[in-house]
């Protein structure tokens, strides 16, 4: 004999199988959000740094090349600040 199911019944799991299925979906969706905020704010650190050492490295450079560049007032083995000759290198 073959037995019929209840029209309420299948319409009852159908709608409890939509329900979970949609419960995964947000589980997963926000998941899935949090890792991308996640990856967000480290891509924004690194953009961070960067923009600050890029805006930090030309002072640098003008210190380091005005002290050490060519015919510049830093001292050179042999001589002092003033550019005298120390006693000894005479």
């Amino acid at each position: 004999m073959k037995k019929q199911l209840s029209p309420a019944f299948v319409l009852i799991v159908i709608l409890v199988v939509i329900a979970l299925g949609a419960l995964y979906f947000m589980q997963r969706y926000r998941a899935d959000e949090a890792r991308w905020a996640q990856e967000k704010a480290a891509a924004q650190r690194v953009a961070d740094q960067t923009r600050s050492r890029m805006l930090d490295s030309p002072a640098r450079e003008r210190t380091r090349r005005g002290r050490s560049g060519p015919g510049s007032s830093a001292t050179q083995p042999g001589r002092s600040a003033a550019g005298e000759s120390e006693p000894g290198e005479q």
